[in-house]
């Protein structure tokens, strides 16, 4: 920067016209003194006689010349003045630029004494933009304001997870005190990332195992006046892929300032690194888990906020949990916990489970054949040094990461039970959900649970079904459930009929019968079957409900257009996101999204007690049909009892293993579904299995279907199957078709 500086007129006089200036500047002199009120006695006037020339001249020399230096002395001073005068202007400004600068822009410092912490309060603004800092149990950290609410970010609440901490318990921060000291102060503007995870719809992977943090959202930091409800978002995603902070499936700011709320997400490890039992693993009996790590990671988050929530503005003694499908399943196993005791005091279940009953050494063995084979490695400190991304391509081998969910939102097949992540370790679960809710030393919660009624509207199985005809509906019907017999197959046709579909009614196509079907299977009717064992065992209110709201218009959620009631439409209305998903949303969407969230507040702030209707009585004396206009009534129950009496009410959503060798595993099943889904992956399958296992299960399916299975593998794979199994494929082939196979065989 240049600086233009102006010199006043007496520093740039010429020196011919200096004498004149000094008769003009005595002349000014003068009458400054006089201005002053100094007398003039002494001053000679200019022009003035006296009785001798010459000493009158000496004189007035003498007075002009001690005249001019004293008036150059205060030309000086004014000079300086002035000058001195700039450079402080200059300084202050610079001053208020640096402070503006350091605001805006500061790094927070590592030395957190300069907070001045509120005692009563615990949190002390320090910036005109809204920045606060909260003190936790391990530091403090910094969020900010935003959409009227205070927010902060990426909280980190254990140690990494990683090295020599992969498949172990995770170790909170407020004991690991050498963390907190070097991290006495956390900005939480940002996320944190995601738990490593495959995305099943983008095939990628993505994330980190540096991940567990959690997110709070709080329309206040006063914590004189009892503190607010506090609800905990645990999100779904199979217990495979999935974060806290989800865009427009998570809780916002705007959202804790209508709802008055403070609300809290978490991440959690997931899939392989969250949920493997592997009994390598547990190194130390005493300290290591058995599986289960990313319920241990919620526990753990748990525990942050019964802690620290009361300086957020939250009451720790009014905590909610909810969350959706396998969020949903972590919350029901925590329910069962003893180690989750007074963690929190209702909960809010968005199409859970029910069934998680197998042992840590029963899924054990399952691991030890498939995935630690794929691996490679023979001990723990080997696969805890593997890449993580090696660890879950070992865990799925050749299959879909899409699979479990396309599956889970099909038909079932009759014997096809998939193995669980989720495990009884004797510790943090000690038995079956059901089986721990009629302790009494348990405390029972209150609770919400809702399901939808086209819930598998959001990723149904079949990739053509928005096309489907009448014909096509019955074929894949009839195919699918022919598995538990004819008569099974037809009912469900006549229940689910197409009378309306062949009328051409747009309210009843192929897709709505068909996952309304589904759903009913796979959700609806077994969260019926949960609801009862909750009410009978609970001593706490139990409320049901079925989604039965659609959106104005089709709404893309995932990789799939959805148009009916689909899982976690109830949701997204609550979280206020809507328009996210329907930009052209009319105004019914928004009437929705306010009964919800008016559903939801009463259930939180009365303790569970109410959900604000005083017709809405505790299930199963009622059910409420829920959308816009709340209704009650017997959801489905002629469909509900049809499907328990067929015996498929047991294959409701299960949050459990991706691999389609798990689904494939158990003896005497129809394999149809595993040709023509992943027949790649059908000799991994089939080589674990004692000869007898594979021919029961070969003799089971149609001649077709198993010939159209092999054919899909490679040619080495089959032959290898053939040749592994003779007298079970030469019984179920026959003698003509093996030779022919052979013979094709022969010639490569």
């Amino acid at each position: 920067m240049v600086f233009m500086i102006k010199l006043p007129p007496a520093l740039t006089m010429s020196p011919p016209i200096e004498n004149q200036r000094k008769d003009d500047r005595l002349s000014l002199l003068t009458n400054l003194h006089r201005s002053y009120g100094q007398t003039d006695s002494g001053i000679t006037p200019y022009g003035q006689e006296s009785s001798s020339v010459q000493q009158q001249f000496s004189h007035q020399q003498q007075m002009r010349n001690s005249s001019f230096s004293h008036l150059e002395s205060e030309k000086m001073f004014c000079l300086r003045q002035q000058f001195l005068t700039a450079a402080g202007i200059i300084v202050v400004a610079s001053l208020v630029l640096c402070v503006l600068f350091l605001t805006t822009f500061r790094k927070v410092p590592t030395d957190d004494s300069y907070l001045n912490m509120d005692t009563m309060s615990g949190t002390q603004e320090f910036s005109t933009h809204g920045q606060v800092a909260v003190k936790t149990s391990c530091g403090h950290v910094i969020g900010k304001l935003e959409d009227e609410a205070y927010v902060f970010k990426g909280v980190a609440y254990a140690a990494p997870p990683i090295g020599p901490l992969r498949w172990r318990k995770p170790v909170p921060l407020w004991v690991e005190g050498a963390w907190c000291e070097e991290h006495r102060t956390q900005e939480a503007f940002e996320f944190g990332s995601e738990c490593f995870q495959l995305n099943p719809y983008t095939k990628q992977y993505q994330g980190s195992e540096d991940c567990l943090v959690l997110n709070v959202w709080t329309p206040t930091l006063d914590t004189q006046k009892g503190g607010l409800e506090v609800m905990v978002w645990v999100h779904g995603g199979f217990l495979q892929f999935g974060n806290g902070n989800e865009p427009g499936i998570s809780p916002n700011a705007k959202l804790a300032k209508k709802m008055n709320m403070v609300f809290v997400s978490m991440n959690y490890r997931l899939y392989t690194l969250g949920f493997m039992a592997l009994d390598l693993l547990s190194d130390n009996i005493l300290t290591d888990s058995k599986g289960n790590y990313g319920l241990w990671d919620q526990l753990c988050a748990l525990q942050w906020v019964k802690d620290n929530i009361k300086n957020f503005g939250g009451d720790p003694r009014k905590v909610t949990l909810f969350g959706p499908d396998a969020g949903a399943a972590s919350i029901m196993a925590l329910m069962s916990s003893p180690k989750a005791q007074g963690l929190f005091r209702s909960a809010w279940l968005v199409g859970p489970t029910m069934v998680f009953n197998r042992t840590f050494g029963e899924v054990t063995a399952h691991n030890k054949g498939l995935f630690l084979q794929r691996s490679g490695c023979k001990e723990a400190r080997c696969l805890r040094k593997s890449m993580a991304q090696d660890i879950i391509a070992a865990h799925l081998g050749k299959d879909d990461a899409s699979f479990r969910i396309r599956d889970q939102n099909d038909l079932p097949i009759q014997g096809i039970f998939p193995e669980q992540l989720i495990v009884m370790d004797g510790e943090l679960l000690q038995e079956p959900p059901t089986t721990a809710w009629s302790n009494k030393d348990l405390k029972s919660i209150p609770l919400l649970i809702g399901s939808a009624a086209q819930a598998v509207d959001f990723w149904p199985g079949p990739d053509d079904l928005p096309t489907w005809t009448w014909n096509q509906y019955k074929k894949y019907v009839t195919t699918s459930l022919d598995s538990f017999g004819l008569q099974v197959s037809q009912m469900a046709l006549r229940i689910y009929n197409g009378t309306a579909l062949q009328a051409n009614d747009s309210n009843f196509t192929a897709e709505y019968l068909y996952t309304t079907m589904v759903s009913d299977i796979r959700q609806s009717c077994p969260v019926n079957t949960l609801s009862k064992q909750l009410s009978k065992v609970s001593r706490s209110p139990v409320f049901r409900y079925t989604l039965t709201e659609r959106p104005s218009n089709p709404v893309k959620l995932f990789n799939y257009t959805a148009k009916y009631s689909f899982h976690l439409w109830d949701l997204i209305a609550f979280f206020g996101n809507i328009g996210k998903f329907l930009p052209n949303s009319e105004p019914e969407d928004t009437e929705f999204a306010d009964v919800v969230q008016n559903m939801v507040s009463n259930f939180v702030k009365s303790g569970g007690e109410s959900v604000g209707n005083s017709d809405w009585m505790r299930f199963p004396k009622k059910m409420a049909n829920l959308a816009r206009n709340i209704t009650f009534g017997n959801f489905n129950k002629t469909e509900c009892k049809f499907w328990s009496e067929s015996k498929l009410d047991v294959y409701a959503w299960l949050f459990m293993c991706l691999s389609p060798s798990c689904v494939c595993w158990h003896r005497r099943i129809c394999l149809w579904r595993c040709w023509t889904r992943f027949s790649a992956n059908v000799y991994d399958v089939l080589r674990t299995l004692p000869t007898a296992n594979v021919y029961d299960v070969l003799r089971t399916l149609p001649t077709a279907n198993v010939y159209d299975g092999l054919r899909t593998l490679t040619t080495a794979n089959v032959y290898d199957v053939l040749r592994t199994f003779p007298t079970a494929m030469m019984t179920f082939f026959g003698p003509e078709v093996m030779e022919t196979e052979l013979l094709k065989l022969s010639t490569i």
